[in-house]
């Protein structure tokens, strides 16, 4: 879980393909085109992230939890 990292949404590239990073409570979603994953922190280290992340969309925090629950750990 992420303390450092304010709830909502990151996006950045990685050889040229999208990603983004949903977090909410401490936990982070990584979304790529492999899938959606959950994942930690420390695959966000070195990413060039936006430091002021979009606001999660309404409702969206309130079925994080149970989507979170159900994902795969990246």
């Amino acid at each position: 879980m992420s303390k450092r990292l304010k709830n909502g949404i990151y996006k950045t590239t990685v050889g040229g393909d999208p990603m983004r990073y949903f977090v909410h409570d401490g936990l982070i979603v990584m979304s790529s085109k492999y899938g959606t994953f959950k994942t930690t922190e420390n695959f966000m280290l070195g990413m060039q992230y936006s430091v002021n992340p979009e606001p999660l969309p309404d409702g969206m925090a309130d079925e994080f939890i149970d989507s979170y629950n159900k994902l795969e750990q990246w």
